[in-house]
């Protein structure tokens, strides 16, 4: 039945991250949701035949088209997929399958994809892409008596990422506040005993070093910088990776920082900053592999920030590059991987 179906591919759609357009209720005969990944926004319509007629179809696409190719600029994006899925519970398939067949493949601007279901399987009109941004595993999922609604929501990364507390970057910046006071309340002199120091990591092994320099700061500015820093990218990155992976993405970018650091620097190393580096290329690979923002902030504008800050830093000699670049090289490494390997992964489901 179109309820069902509705009720489920609603759920997934917001979950995947769409957005309904309209009221969308069982009753209308059209539901829409979009999606913006720069450069592509993505629409699904999704016709109930059993209460819309061919010809109707027919007035809406212009009306609809024209909105969007008004919008793309303010979208700031360049083109567009509009997925259109044909439903009946009444109608013999053939008919579907015969408007759906008719309609020649798109691939300008404004590029108009065909499905048609029974509510039972999924079919794909004449020559018409079957893979669209993984709106297909959605349908399917949707039209699958097996569908777990409960699961499915409360597993989503709408519920489980868009809206945590991002705890574990106020924790870091707590922890580095509480450490900084203390060692500015019983001396200073203290820091060099977890200070980043090659001498001390690889002649005498006190490999604890590239972890506990995270989080020695003695300068005022140099806590205030890093933490503000922190709380700028790294509620983002953990909003975008969820708890565990954040903590493993902050905690291993600083420790390579600090192996980075202690292999060409002959000085002491302390603070945040190789770690929130590492955030930083985190959030670059992420952007970069989905092409999509992230709460303002795309590609270009994450990466000018980086440059910008790596730039800057080198006009101060005090400032311990090595562990920037190392940080924001290997978040970078890290997430472009893992982000690849999903998408192969998800691909083939």
């Amino acid at each position: 039945m179109y309820s069902d179906f509705f009720i489920k591919f609603k759920t997934s759609m917001n979950d995947s991250d769409f957005t309904s357009m309209i009221p969308n209720e069982t009753s209308a005969s059209v539901s829409i949701y979009i999606r913006i990944s720069n450069p592509v926004v993505y629409l699904v319509q999704v016709f109930n035949c059993d209460m819309i007629s061919f010809e109707s179809i027919e007035d809406r696409m212009p009306v609809l088209e024209k909105n969007i190719e008004s919008k793309l600029n303010q979208m700031r994006c360049t083109n567009a997929v509009v997925v259109n899925l044909l439903y009946t519970d009444n109608i013999k398939t053939n008919e579907l399958k015969k408007y759906c067949d008719s309609k020649e493949p798109d691939y300008s601007k404004l590029n108009n994809v065909w499905w048609y279901t029974d509510g039972k399987n999924l079919f794909f009109g004449k020559n018409q892409p079957t893979k669209v941004f993984g709106i297909q595993n959605t349908i399917y999922k949707s039209l699958s008596d097996n569908f777990d609604f409960s699961k499915n929501k409360t597993s989503a990364y709408k519920e489980s990422k868009k809206n945590i507390t991002p705890i574990v970057t106020y924790s870091l910046i707590a922890i580095n506040a509480v450490i900084w006071l203390l060692l500015n309340m019983f001396g200073t002199d203290t820091a060099y005993i977890f200070a980043n120091n090659g001498a001390d990591v690889f002649q005498n092994h006190q490999f604890y070093r590239l972890f506990t320099c995270m989080f020695i700061h003695i300068s005022f500015v140099h806590l205030f910088y890093n933490c503000f820093s922190l709380y700028i990218f790294g509620r983002i990155c953990e909003k975008c990776f969820g708890y565990l992976k954040y903590t493993l993405i902050y905690i291993a970018s600083g420790i390579i920082a600090s192996f980075v650091s202690a292999l060409f620097l002959t000085g002491y190393s302390i603070g945040a900053s190789g770690a929130v580096y590492g955030i930083m290329g985190a959030l670059l690979a992420y952007v970069r592999i989905n092409k999509r923002d992230v709460q303002g902030f795309n590609y270009p504008t994450l990466f000018l920030f980086i440059v910008a800050g790596i730039g800057l830093s080198m006009m101060d000699k005090n400032v311990d590059n090595f562990a920037h670049m190392g940080g924001v090289i290997f978040g970078f490494l890290m997430v472009f991987i893992i982000e690849k390997i999903n998408k192969a992964v998800n691909k083939c489901e």
